[in-house]
């Protein structure tokens, strides 16, 4: 069949349809397909939507398990046509994160641990779509 394409996730089989970057080995594919994440949460006006979980670790095998460190980044921008300013809570990881968006944070997870890195949102004015990338 013409213009069939095959991905690893639904969202990266989508992309390679819309960009038609099919390749034939998936290890040919660029690498941010393998490490991006987009997740959509909801930023209702004036008060805290629900916690949407966009990453977990189950605990970490190895010689240097208690000292391992992962670093995530998270970018977070509104795709709704009534665009504004909107507050981001991140939990998980070392540190709560409070900040403004759009914009981008770094989360640190240290140790042998089993966590979850969640986020919520919250519009300022009406309510919005956010979009949440994770790599």
């Amino acid at each position: 069949m013409d213009r069939e394409y095959q991905g690893n996730t639904l969202y990266s089989t989508v992309r390679m349809a819309i960009k038609g970057e099919a390749f034939a080995d998936p290890s040919e594919s660029p690498e941010i397909e393998k490490k991006l994440g987009v997740f959509s949460v909801w930023a209702p006006p004036l008060s805290w939507g629900p916690w949407a979980e966009i990453w977990r670790q189950f605990g970490v095998t190895g010689p240097d398990r208690d000292t391992h460190v992962v670093i995530v980044g998270i970018s977070f921008e509104t795709v709704s046509d009534a665009t504004s300013a909107f507050g981001v809570e991140i939990r998980g990881g070392d540190n709560f994160i409070h900040t403004t968006g759009p914009g981008s944070e770094v989360v640190t997870v240290s140790g042998n641990v089993a966590t979850a890195i969640s986020i919520r949102c919250k519009s300022f004015s009406v309510g919005q779509n956010i979009s949440v990338y994770v790599r």
